[in-house]
């Protein structure tokens, strides 16, 4: 990826993608009614955050109404460490996370309608800001290793 792109930038790549799988299952022979992730290592969490915000709007800039729900997720070794809340060990300050994102607060709220990086680029705070009742449709089965 560019240096300009952003984490916001590589999720709504794997969202891409996998319109471009529903669209075109006729070039792989799968089923665009069954979609699986899977990613290792920074792989492993980019997939992490496209299946734990499936569907969502601020995620999928120009193409928001577009399916983008996915069935079942692989991740291998995926970055989860929680980067808040009260599970925290390492305390990473925000200047650190808004580098690692490259986008500062300002912008990952206009971008996402989240008010902070940590609400949506750490998949731990993600399924947490996701109502248990609402998991059962929003949250595909999760193998993580």
């Amino acid at each position: 990826m560019l240096q300009t792109a952003t984490l916001y930038d590589m999720v709504a790549d794997v969202k891409r993608a996998i319109r471009w799988v529903r669209l075109h299952p006729e070039i792989h022979g799968g089923d665009p009614g069954f979609i699986a992730l899977a990613g290792a290592s920074a792989g492993g969490h980019l997939a992490t955050v496209a299946a734990l915000t499936q569907n969502d709007p601020h995620f999928q800039p120009g193409f928001e109404s577009v399916d983008t729900s996915v069935q079942a997720l692989l991740a291998l070794y995926p970055s989860l460490q929680p980067i808040s809340g009260p599970n925290l060990r390492a305390g990473y300050p925000a200047e650190f996370i808004a580098e690692v994102v490259q986008m500062d607060e300002e912008e990952s709220r206009a971008r996402t309608g989240r008010s902070s990086i940590a609400e949506w680029a750490d998949p731990y705070t993600l399924l947490q800001s996701i109502p248990i009742a609402e998991r059962g449709n929003r949250v595909p089965p999760m193998f993580i290793i």
